[in-house]
């Protein structure tokens, strides 16, 4: 199996906080998502009610029929707030209690994936690992400045194999649709999500960058895949390369 194999539909909804949420912060001051049933709100424009479809050759599509026994495979909230991504491991629009995490990174201890970052919810950093100037295409795009790697001595940081990023699929959906504004995301997803390696658009830096905007993003099992439930995970790990690399 290759990436090749590797196919999947998702839906990226719009969310923002309710006029009924009475905004919290955390102990350092930082502002908190909504945390209660009714305080997420739908947004009913832009990709919200889409059903996209990925695969290696074809690309991202739109599609306009829902598959049959089409399962399950994740879904993430995210919110963004003055450079930080909030993220809850499902949708929060409908649980009665949300609590949310920072997104955060892990670091694989696979030598053959060059050190990536695993980009998450449960992870024990929060800075990428490595990064240099042939990733910056996508970097610069797709994460703020506090997410950066701290710049590290020549020989590691220069040499092209090190680096990259992997991690929760709708995490990285998610970091693609928050590079644009709303009207752009789903050309965006078109536009980046092609092929194993995936690549970024040319559009300036932050643009989509807006202080309380929100989305849910569900990953779904392709069902006329059946090894689907194997390969989602594997590609997540980096077994079929990463998902953003040099010249992304």
């Amino acid at each position: 199996m290759d990436a090749r194999d590797v196919s999947f539909y998702f839906e990226v909804d719009n969310i923002i906080p309710s006029s009924r949420y009475r905004p919290l912060h955390d102990r350092h001051g930082e502002w908190l998502p909504p945390q209660r049933l009714g305080t997420s709100l739908l947004v009913q424009s832009g990709t919200t009610g889409l059903l996209f479809y990925y695969d290696y050759d074809y690309g991202t599509r739109q599609v306009q029929r829902v598959p049959n026994q089409m399962r399950h495979y994740k879904t993430f909230s995210v919110y963004m707030n003055q450079s930080t991504f909030w993220i809850f491991p499902d949708d929060a629009t409908t649980n009665p209690t949300v609590n949310w995490s920072r997104m955060n990174f892990d670091y694989p201890a696979d030598r053959n994936l060059k050190y990536p970052a695993y980009v998450g919810f449960a992870g024990e950093f929060i800075r990428m690992r490595f990064q240099h100037e042939e990733q910056r295409s996508w970097f610069d795009r797709l994460l703020p400045d506090r997410y950066h790697a701290i710049p590290t001595h020549p020989s590691t940081a220069e040499n092209r194999a090190f680096g990259g990023l992997i991690g929760e699929l709708p995490m990285i959906i998610a970091l693609i649709a928050f590079s644009v504004g709303p009207p752009d995301v789903e050309a965006a997803l078109q536009h980046c999500m092609v092929g194993p390696r995936w690549r970024l658009h040319n559009r300036a830096p932050r643009e989509g960058w807006t202080d309380q905007r929100g989305m849910v993003v569900r990953v779904f099992y392709n069902p006329q895949d059946p090894h689907t439930r194997f390969r989602l995970p594997a590609f997540e790990r980096g077994r079929y390369g990463k998902m953003f690399d040099v010249l992304a």
